[in-house]
């Protein structure tokens, strides 16, 4: 998964819950077979969170975070750029 700075993320609520918009960038298969119960579940929590999926390839995903169309990502392999935050999110399998 890769973080980048989120200014569009906003807490607010009755217990300073997160709010806002949450764009994430996944590949296709990762968005149509991991994903749905996820972020079911996120919805359920975090209500007041509006959740966008854009899915693409790996480079193209990155590339939107690192222009900041994205909140975050998942993606296949190691990402090496300074200017974003990665980190092993799980091994599926």
């Amino acid at each position: 998964m890769l973080c980048h700075p989120y200014p569009g993320a906003e807490r607010g609520g009755p217990r300073d819950e997160p709010g806002g918009r949450f764009t994430l960038g996944s590949m296709e298969s990762t968005a149509a077979t991991r994903l749905p119960g996820l972020l079911a579940a996120y919805h359920q929590h975090f209500p007041q969170v509006s959740l966008s999926i854009i899915t693409g390839t790996s480079g193209e995903i990155i590339n939107g975070v690192r222009a900041g169309t994205l909140a975050a990502a998942l993606v296949d392999g190691p990402v090496e750029y300074d200017d974003i935050a990665s980190a092993f999110a799980k091994r599926w399998g």
